[in-house]
């Protein structure tokens, strides 16, 4: 799930990281505490960095990937699970409609693949989903 050589696994590596930075954007969005600075950046989260995030995951699966619906290289990877978890806690958490992701075409090809994937799609269709 890493990547078939080193240079997939440092690929399969950044768009992890990639998640992890959307996540932790998004974080910041619920922990602000003023309401005014709250707004901000939340609309900050939605307008400009979320499309920014997606349109780049867009491109580099363009670049990178050899297989509808994976991100680096012709199969599933962790960094294509980082980013199915970060976008569905996004969704699940009522902050992004989830048909702003089928305008993406890395991110409506994932959630394709992911719901169609037998031990993965009755995985998720079956796991607990907690509010962050």
């Amino acid at each position: 799930m890493r990547g078939d050589d080193i240079y997939e696994q440092g690929l399969v590596d950044s768009v992890a990281e990639t998640a992890d930075d959307l996540l932790s954007d998004y974080l910041k969005t619920v922990i602000e505490e003023h309401p005014h600075h709250k707004h901000d950046s939340k609309r900050r989260f939605l307008e400009e960095i979320l499309p920014h995030t997606l349109r780049y995951l867009d491109n580099f699966k363009r670049k990178h990937s050899r297989e509808y619906g994976y991100v680096v290289g012709g199969k599933l990877t962790y960094a294509d699970l980082a980013v199915y978890n970060v976008l569905e806690q996004l969704v699940v958490s009522g902050t992004v409609d989830p048909k702003l992701l089928l305008q993406f075409n890395y991110t409506a090809e994932l959630r394709k693949r992911m719901l169609s994937h037998g031990s993965l799609s009755r995985y998720f269709k079956s796991r607990p989903h907690t509010q962050i």
